[in-house]
């Protein structure tokens, strides 16, 4: 049995076969759970920012820092592990990279959660400012990073015009988290 996953832009990317082991209904459930992950880690991401800018006018950088580390980096962290591992076969469809995980995918995952923990407890066990912007440099500069790739695939793929948005994405959450970062340690 098939089933056709959706890509970013909404039109069908890929059809790969569900596996006897998973099931049609399993690759479904899995794509659909990808797909409505976006929406919780792009909550957390623009939250964060705009507590930061929040806390920012009031209160100062060192406590707009705190929350852009804990939602910004660590919420979006956890939810980008959950859907490059928890729902890596799905997560390798919708990004197009066929019906099989790699161990890429893996590594992302494993650094999404590895920075995402680390920020959740600079948050609660009051790590401070510096380890905290420490923590968005380290995400804002993975983030540029994953900007420069996504150019890449929008210049050299075939249909590559999809990942013009996660570009766009990419580089203001990027900058956002280097600017706080910045802010927090001048």
């Amino acid at each position: 049995m098939a089933a056709t996953i959706h890509s970013d832009a909404g039109s069908p990317a890929h059809t790969a076969d569900a596996g006897a082991a998973h099931g049609p209904r399993a690759a479904d459930t899995g794509a659909r759970m990808v797909e409505l992950l976006i929406w919780p880690r792009n909550l957390l991401a623009v939250a964060g920012v705009f507590l930061g800018f929040w806390f920012l006018s009031s209160d100062g950088a060192a406590e707009a820092v705190k929350w852009v580390c804990l939602l910004s980096v660590g919420g979006v962290g956890v939810v980008a592990y959950m859907s490059h591992v928890i729902f890596a076969r799905a997560d390798a469809q919708r990004l197009g990279f066929g019906d099989k995980p790699s161990g890429f995918q893996y590594e992302v995952g494993f650094f999404n959660l590895a920075v995402a923990v680390m920020a959740i407890l600079a948050f609660f066990l009051s790590w401070g400012p510096a380890a905290q912007a420490a923590l968005c440099l380290v995400y804002g500069a993975y983030f540029l990073q994953c900007a420069g790739l996504f150019v890449h695939r929008v210049r050299t793929e075939e249909g590559g015009s999809r990942y013009v948005k996660n570009v766009v994405i990419f580089l203001i959450l990027g900058g956002f988290l280097l600017f706080f970062a910045v802010a927090a340690l001048v």
